[in-house]
């Protein structure tokens, strides 16, 4: 993967991924209407023309540069053995189960408290999609104050954000306010790991990528599985494990600044 300049890393890479938040908020929304209205078979053939327009995107992308070829590509073990490889990805790992597994249950949760129509709560998923979008303008003021020297605090306010999740869901409208917040810092999270592990020998991105996505779709697995169990307890429970997770992610990231990794 090639990128633009140091300064203007995280806002680029920002636009990419908002296309994630998009899709995560009007996919299902959008596939439920869809069926409703041309049955069920009709989301899938409009998923297999996107991915068709996806791939003809793909073949109209430029080439990459000459001098990535000169560099034999490294295999997923040895870009593992980079420095700061292994703890990125372990934070990625817990912050990404974390999410899941909120995200998870945070529709039976609201509507078993709330007594929330499936409208009603589409209504706080497209809050935090809004909230996803919204960070795209501050991606430029993390790549002014340095990705990895605010990766710290953005872990520590996610995880005082699964703490809020307690209280807010207990209440309509500070439901979606606290669901713009989350999709707010979430995406300049998102952005920031990805742009880390971007940053390390360009011959070993593509591995890179390949782990990153590894750990992203455990996580889904995971997510939802470990603090599945909590939820039996009560919803506080599964929030305060999530929270702790990202204490956990928040510690790490402190550690390899602590140890000298600082932004190039």
């Amino acid at each position: 993967m090639d990128i633009p300049s140091a300064d203007t890393e995280a806002a680029v890479l920002g636009c990419v991924i908002s296309g994630w938040g998009i899709a995560l908020v009007a996919g299902v929304p959008f596939s439920a209407l869809l069926s409703d209205l041309a049955g069920w078979r009709a989301p899938f053939a409009v998923l297999s023309l996107f991915a068709l327009v996806a791939g003809f995107g793909f073949s109209m992308l430029p080439k990459r540069s000459a001098k990535i070829y000169d560099t034999p590509p490294k295999s997923p073990a040895s870009a593992l053995q980079t420095p700061g490889v292994f703890p990125l990805l372990i934070i990625r790992l817990a912050y990404m189960t974390a999410f899941y597994g909120i995200y998870a249950f945070l529709g039976d949760h609201l509507r078993s408290t709330l007594e929330l129509s499936a409208s009603k709560f589409g209504l706080v998923v497209l809050g935090y999609g809004a909230g996803f979008g919204l960070a795209g303008f501050a991606d430029a003021t993390v790549d002014r104050l340095g990705p990895r020297r605010v990766f710290p605090t953005v872990l520590v306010l996610i995880s005082g954000i699964y703490l809020a999740l307690i209280p807010a869901t207990q209440n309509y409208i500070t439901s979606i306010g606290i669901a713009v917040v989350w999709g707010f810092i979430n995406h300049i999270g998102v952005n920031i790991i990805i742009l880390l592990l971007s940053r390390f020998d360009p011959a070993a991105r593509g591995a890179l990528m390949g782990l990153h996505t590894a750990a992203t779709y455990t996580s889904v697995f995971l997510g939802p599985l470990l603090l599945g169990m909590l939820y039996s307890i009560g919803f506080g429970a599964m929030a305060l494990a999530a929270s702790g997770l990202l204490l956990i992610a928040a510690f790490i990231a402190q550690g390899e600044i602590t140890n000298g990794a600082e932004d190039k």
